[in-house]
């Protein structure tokens, strides 16, 4: 391995800003760019941690622990 991120995503769940949306989207357009604000990429190098697999949950692989 060359030690470097292939493909990497970042997902907010609200506008990563702290913007909140009151209505909802007018048409396509807008809800296609406020899901695109939403998305981010994580390109560069990184360094993984091996894995330690859960005592309750052995079989499901958690993605929100770091």
């Amino acid at each position: 391995m060359a030690g470097r991120a292939v493909a990497g995503c970042t997902y907010w769940v609200s506008h990563p800003g702290g913007r909140t949306y009151v209505t909802a989207p007018i048409d396509s357009y807008e809800a296609q760019g406020r899901r695109l604000a939403r998305f981010g990429h994580s390109p560069g190098p990184i360094t993984l941690a091996p894995a330690t697999p859960s005592r309750e949950f052995s079989y499901t692989l958690d993605l929100t622990r770091h």
